[in-house]
C-alpha cells in the first residue's frame, strides 16, 4: 500500500507485522524486532483476562488454568481463544474440554486452526510434506540428523527447513528443531483427517490408541511413512503377531521409546523389518532374535539401547548410509555384524554391551568413525586395525589389557577401567590430544606418566589413583585445563573408603603424581591449583617454587594446620572450610591479593592479626573484634571521620574491616542508589568448584560514602559486595580496600567530615562494629 518511505513525514515511524521475514528483506527493511512470546506468568495473566476478566484464575481453577496456558504454548491468539471459549463454564466443563482439545483444534475453537492453517496452505507440496514430518516425528531432533535421514527423499529439505523458519513456522534452537505446539497439533489433525475411520492409511502414527489398533489388528498398510510411539502411555501390554510389519512396506521411521517396560509382546518373534527403513530407534527392544528378512540399504540410525538380542544381521550388508549405530547397554549382545561397507558410519556406541568379548577388525574400514565407545567390561582387546580409523576423535574403553596404536588425529580418550601397566608410549605421538582419562586404572605405574607431561596439547587430563585392596582404598583423581589465558589449573581431589589403616606415603603418592603430571610449561604460564577435600596437613614445598602460582585453594582440607610463607605472584588463596588450620608462615606482599579464611575457626591470633593487617584486596576470616590496626573504630555499621580545618580531598581511598556477627533480625531493604558497583568476593564464581556457591548461600553487603561540609552532602560513592555466608554462625571479619572519587568540588573553607555507612543485607548477620584506615590523606583529626 505504501511503496516508498519518503511518502511519510521526517521522524514517522512504521510498524509492519509479518510472518514471512523475506517480506520485510524484499522491500529493504533492515531494522527487524524478533517478537517472542509472553512468559509463562504474563500469558497466564492474558488466558485470565479473557476466561476470567481477570488476571487471576478464581478459586478452583488455577490448575487447570495452568494447563490450557500450556496447552496453547504462550500463544497470545490460542489464549484469547481458549479463555473466551471457557469462559463461564464449569470447572467440570473445563476438565472434560482439556483432553478433546488436545486431539483436535477443529470444532469449538476452530478459529485457532484456520488462523494457523492459512500459513500452511501457502506452503508448496514440498514444503508441505517436511512441515507433516517435523509435526509429527521431528520435534526436538537435531536438524543435521533430520537432513541426513530425509536425504534422496525428493522433498529439498535444506531449503525446505529455510522456509519453515523464514515463515517462523519452525525454529532452530542450538541445532535442534522446534515447532510450537499448537502448530504441532495443526500437523497431527491434518495426517488424522487423511483417514480418519481407519489409522492405517495416514502417513504418521502418532496417537498410542491409533498406533495400538493398527499393529493388533494387522492394519498396517503401504501409507504409512512413520510411526513415533511412546511405550509408557500403554496402559494394558499388547500381544502383537509376527507379521505386523509385513504390510507396511513403505515405512521409513520407526521410534518406540520410553520402553522401560514390556508392553510389546512378540510370542513369536518377527518375520521382518521393513526395507526401506532410515531410522530405527527402538529401546529395550523385547526380541531375542534379530528378524530373519532386513535390508540396511536405507538405513541411517541404528538405535536399540538396552535390547536382548544376541546378534544383529547375518554377513555382509549394503551400509553405504549407516552414520549411527548405538546398542549401549544390549548385555545379552555378543557379536557385532560385519561392517566393511559402513564407510560412513560416525558413531558406534557399545557402552555396557557386557556380554560381547570382541569387535570385528572390519571397524578399521570404517574410515569416517568419529566416536567410538567401548566400555564393555568382557572386551579386552582390541583390534590393531582401529589405527585405520583415521577419522576418530572419541574413544572410551574399558577393562583392556592390550592397547595397540590408535589414529593420531585423536582428540577425546578415555582408558579409565582399564588394566593397562603403563602409559602407551605411542601417546606422546597424539598432537591433536585435548582430554585424556584415566579412571580406576589400579595397575597403572606412576612412572610412566611422565610421558604425559610432554603433551603440551592436552587441556583437561583425569587421573585415578590408589591402592585397591580391603584394608585401604584411596582414590586421588587429578585434572588440569588450560583456558585461553594460557593458564593452568590442576585438581587434586580425594575420596576415602574403607580406611582401617594410614600408611606414612600416603601424601608421597600424590606429590609424586602431581610433580610428574605437571607439563613443563607451568613454570613459565600463570597457574592455579586446586586441591579440594585433601587431609595433608601441609602444602607440598614444591609449591612454594612455582613462581607463576595465582590462584591456590584449598578448599575443605579438614587436617591442614599450617600454610607457608606464599609466592608473591599469588593473587587469590582459598582456605575455606580448613577447619584445623592455625598458624600462617609469612606474610602477604600482593596488593591485589584476595584471602578466604570462611570458617577456619582454630586460627590463633598471630595468623588473625597478620590477615587484618595485610595489604590486599579482600580477605574474610572468623574474628571476635576488629585489629587495632584500625585507628578508627565505631560500634555498629556506621562511622564518622572528622576532617581538621580542611575541605573535602577530591579522591579518597580506604580500607575497611567490619565485624559481622549472627543476630537473627529483620534485613536491612537495600537503597536504590546502592547500585554503582557490585564487588563480587575473591572472584569465587570462576572457580571450578563454585557449585558449593549457590545463590542461598551468599550475603550482599553495601557501603556507602558520603562526604559533608558547611551542611552540604556530597557523595562520593557506593558499592555492593556479594560474600559466601559462613556456615558455622561464628563472628567473622570482612576487610577490604576500596576508593571513590569526588563527584563535585568542594569548598574550600569550613570543616568538613566523611560519612561512611557499612550494611549487611541478610536475616541472620549484621554489623556490630567496623574499623577504618585512610590511605593518602593526612591531618585526620578525630574519630567518632
Amino acid at each position: 500500500m505504501a511503496k516508498e518511505t519518503q511518502w511519510f513525514g521526517y521522524g514517522s515511524r512504521i510498524l509492519i507485522t509479518t510472518q514471512d521475514q523475506r517480506l520485510l528483506s524484499a522491500h529493504g527493511i533492515s531494522h527487524i524486532y524478533k517478537l517472542n512470546l509472553p512468559a509463562m506468568d504474563e500469558a497466564l495473566q492474558i488466558f485470565c483476562l479473557y476466561a476470567f476478566g481477570q488476571k487471576f484464575p478464581h478459586d478452583g481453577f488455577k490448575k487447570l488454568a495452568m494447563e490450557f496456558t500450556q496447552f496453547a504454548g504462550e500463544l497470545p491468539l490460542g489464549l484469547r481463544v481458549m479463555g473466551s471459549y471457557l469462559r463461564g463454564m464449569s470447572l467440570g466443563e473445563w476438565e472434560d474440554a482439556l483432553p478433546r482439545l488436545r486431539t483436535s483444534l477443529d470444532g469449538e475453537i476452530g478459529e485457532i486452526e484456520r488462523t494457523l492453517r492459512f500459513s500452511y496452505d501457502a506452503l508448496s507440496d514440498k514444503d508441505k510434506a517436511l512441515f507433516l514430518h517435523i509435526a509429527c516425528l521431528f520435534h526436538g531432533f537435531r536438524a543435521d540428523h533430520v537432513k541426513q535421514w530425509l536425504a534422496n527423499s525428493g522433498l529439498d529439505v535444506n531449503h525446505g527447513l529455510e522456509v519453515l523458519t523464514r515463515k517462523s513456522l519452525i525454529t532452530s534452537n542450538v541445532g535442534f528443531l522446534g515447532m510450537h505446539s499448537l502448530l504441532q497439533q495443526l500437523g497431527v489433525d491434518i495426517v488424522r483427517k487423511e483417514s480418519i475411520r481407519e489409522p492405517g492409511k495416514r502417513q504418521f502414527l502418532v496417537d498410542v490408541d491409533d498406533i495400538a489398533d493398527v499393529i493388533t489388528d494387522n492394519a498396517g498398510t503401504g501409507t504409512i511413512l512413520g510411526i513415533m510411539l511412546n511405550i509408557s502411555k500403554i496402559e494394558d501390554a499388547l500381544v502383537v503377531e509376527e507379521s505386523v510389519f509385513d504390510g507396511i512396506t513403505n515405512l521409513q521411521f520407526l521410534i518406540f521409546h520410553h520402553c522401560l517396560r514390556d508392553k510389546l509382546n512378540f510370542p513369536l518373534g518377527l518375520n521382518c523389518l521393513p526395507r526401506k527403513l532410515r531410522l530405527l530407534h527402538w529401546d529395550y527392544c523385547p526380541l531375542r532374535v534379530w528378524p530373519s528378512t532386513f535390508s540396511t540399504k536405507f538405513l541411517v540410525e541404528l538405535i536399540m539401547r538396552g535390547s536382548k538380542f544376541e546378534k544383529l544381521w547375518e554377513g555382509i550388508q549394503s551400509l553405504k548410509n549407516l552414520k549411527r549405530i548405538d546398542l549401549s547397554d544390549a548385555r545379552s549382545l555378543k557379536d557385532i555384524p560385519d561392517l566393511s561397507n559402513a564407510t560412513n558410519l560416525e558413531s558406534l556406541l557399545l557402552s555396557f554391551c557386557t556380554s560381547l568379548l570382541e569387535i570385528p577388525s572390519s571397524v578399521g574400514n570404517c574410515t569416517s568413525l568419529k566416536t567410538l565407545d567401548l566400555s564393555c567390561t568382557s572386551l579386552v582387546n582390541l583390534p590393531s586395525s582401529i589405527c585405520n580409523a583415521t577419522s576418530l576423535e572419541k574413544l572410551r574403553c574399558r577393562s583392556l589389557k592390550v592397547f595397540p596404536p590408535v589414529p593420531e588425529g585423536i582428540e577425546e580418550l578415555d582408558l579409565s577401567d582399564t588394566l593397562i601397566e603403563q602409559v602407551p608410549p605411542w601417546i606422546e605421538n597424539l598432537s591433536q590430544l585435548r582430554h585424556l582419562a584415566m579412571f580406576r586404572c589400579w595397575k597403572l605405574d606412576n612412572v610412566s606418566l611422565s610421558r604425559i607431561s610432554k603433551m603440551v596439547g592436552v587441556s583437561c587430563m583425569q587421573i585415578t589413583r590408589g591402592d585397591k585392596d580391603t584394608s585401604r582404598y584411596v582414590e586421588v583423581n587429578i585434572r588440569w585445563f588450560s583456558d585461553f589465558l594460557n593458564q593452568w589449573t590442576l585438581f587434586d581431589q580425594k575420596k576415602k573408603k574403607k580406611k582401617k589403616k594410614k600408611k606414612k606415603n600416603q601424601w608421597t603418592l600424590q606429590t609424586d603424581m602431581l610433580q610428574i603430571c605437571l607439563p613443563e610449561t607451568v613454570y613459565i604460564s600463570p597457574l592455579s591449583l586446586f586441591f579440594i577435600r585433601n587431609d595433608f596437613k601441609t602444602i607440598p614445598d614444591y609449591i612454594k617454587q612455582l613462581p607463576q602460582l595465582k590462584q591456590l585453594s584449598l578448599y575443605e582440607c579438614p587436617s591442614l594446620v599450617s600454610l607457608p610463607q606464599p609466592p608473591d605472584s599469588l593473587s587469590s588463596l582459598d582456605a575455606e572450610n580448613c577447619v584445623s588450620l592455625e598458624t600462617i608462615d609469612g606474610s602477604f606482599h600482593n596488593p591485589d591479593i584476595r584471602l578466604n579464611f570462611l570458617n577456619c575457626v582454630k586460627l590463633n591470633h598471630e595468623a588473625r592479626e597478620l590477615i587484618q593487617a595485610s595489604v590486599c584486596k579482600h580477605a574474610l576470616l572468623p574474628a571476635g573484634e576488629v585489629s587495632g590496626h584500625f585507628i578508627h573504630r565505631a560500634t555498629g555499621g556506621s562511622i564518622t571521620i572528622h576532617l581538621k580545618e580542611r575541605h573535602l580531598p577530591m579522591f579518597l581511598k580506604f580500607k575497611a574491616c567490619l565485624l559481622m556477627i549472627d543476630d537473627e533480625g529483620d534485613v536491612d531493604e537495600e537503597d536504590d542508589d546502592y547500585d554503582e558497583e557490585v564487588i563480587v568476593y575473591g572472584d569465587y564464581d570462576t572457580y571450578p568448584h563454585s557449585d558449593h556457591y549457590k545463590k542461598q548461600d551468599t550475603m550482599r553487603l553495601s557501603c556507602r560514602v558520603d562526604g559533608k561540609q558547611n551542611g552540604v552532602t556530597t557523595r562520593y560513592g557506593s558499592s555492593v559486595h556479594i560474600l559466601p555466608t559462613p556456615r558455622a554462625f561464628t563472628d567473622h571479619i570482612y576487610v577490604f580496600e576500596a576508593s571513590f572519587s569526588l563527584d563535585q568540588c568542594s569548598n574550600p573553607e569550613g570543616e568538613s567530615e566523611l560519612v561512611f555507612d557499612f550494611k549487611v543485607h541478610d536475616y541472620f548477620w549484621v554489623i556490630k562494629e567496623c574499623g577504618l584506615q585512610l590511605l593518602e590523606l593526612p591531618h585526620v583529626h578525630e574519630h567518632d
